[in-house]
């Protein structure tokens, strides 16, 4: 084969596997021509190895392509090379064409993702393309790529409640830093912290899915993850209902409800001391759910304890 008329897209179907016998066998016809071809073979195999690594950006391997086409460019276009300078300067053309077409392939472009930040004292209502609702808490953040069609995700920083339409065949997916929540419709409340995460299930069912663990979780149940490990438990689903109006409607309720209720919508690490004697006492009335030092104080009046607060850390015991 003459090397003006070599189709340098052969070259990138044969190192990726996909060419054809007569396009293999045009390939090392090629290939033996001269150690130029050799060279700009394995260079262009490495790039493509490269690429096809987890982790590499669109970035990284547009400077491999130039590094490749800048040594091409820069061969001696001497009597004793056998890659003259007009035909460098076309495989430097044809490598630039296959490196677009390759960054556009693997990394096509993504729209802008939409972000929500609710700044606001009461949750933020945020209707999903899907017509799925989140009630996002104060200082919570929702991300999710625009106009779904079938990959039904998101990404959550802080509290959010969630009441998911059912599709069967595109679940619906919420990213966070410790875990990830699967969904087909349901509604549930999760909290995403930078070293927990707590999901809770008011209806239907979720899975949740850790380090190393996956959960299964119905109506009144909850998983925590927390110090490296995570928990299911029996937790109360009606009170993250509660999200939706905007406040907690307390009825006798009791310290592990509480304590409960701190880790799944605070983010918090709870530790109950004397838990025996606080089980005793209860609490009733109206919160609002974005006032959290309002109920830090009302907890600690109404059930006579200490609350001792260490980032998100926090220990109770009688006062």
């Amino acid at each position: 084969m003459e090397e003006q008329d070599f189709d340098y897209n052969l070259l990138v179907r044969f190192i990726e596997g996909n060419a054809n016998a007569r396009e293999k066998e045009q390939v090392m016809d090629w290939l033996h021509q001269n150690e130029q071809h050799k060279q700009l073979y394995f260079q262009v195999k490495d790039i493509l190895d490269y690429t096809a690594a987890p982790g590499v950006t669109a970035a990284e391997t547009e400077q491999r392509w130039q590094q490749v086409s800048a040594r091409l460019a820069a061969a001696p276009a001497t009597a004793k090379v056998l890659y003259p300078w007009y035909r460098v300067a076309a495989a430097v053309a044809v490598l630039m064409i296959l490196a677009a077409a390759i960054l556009y392939t693997w990394f096509p472009a993504r729209p802008a993702l939409v972000t929500i930040l609710n700044k606001d004292a009461a949750p933020k209502v945020v209707m999903l393309p899907d017509s799925s609702q989140v009630w996002l808490l104060k200082g919570s953040e929702l991300s999710y790529a625009p106009g779904w069609e079938k990959e039904r995700k998101v990404t959550l920083k802080g509290t959010a409640f969630f009441e998911v339409n059912k599709h069967t065949e595109h679940p619906f997916t919420v990213k966070m830093q410790q875990m990830d929540i699967i969904v087909l419709g349901t509604s549930f409340i999760a909290n995403s912290g930078a070293a927990t995460a707590a999901a809770a299930v008011s209806d239907g069912m979720v899975r949740a899915v850790l380090p190393g663990k996956e959960w299964t979780l119905k109506p009144d149940e909850g998983v925590f993850f927390e110090n490296g490990k995570s928990s299911k438990q029996v937790v109360h689903g009606s009170y993250y209902r509660m999200m939706k109006a905007g406040y907690f409607d307390f009825n006798n309720t009791t310290m592990s409800e509480i304590a409960e209720i701190l880790q799944v919508v605070y983010g918090y690490q709870v530790t109950v001391r004397q838990p025996e004697v606080l089980q005793q006492r209860s609490m009733s009335g109206h919160m609002a759910i974005s006032d959290e030092a309002s109920l830090h104080k009302a907890i600690s009046i109404i059930m006579r304890v200490e609350i001792i607060k260490d980032g998100q850390q926090i220990i109770i015991q009688p006062k």
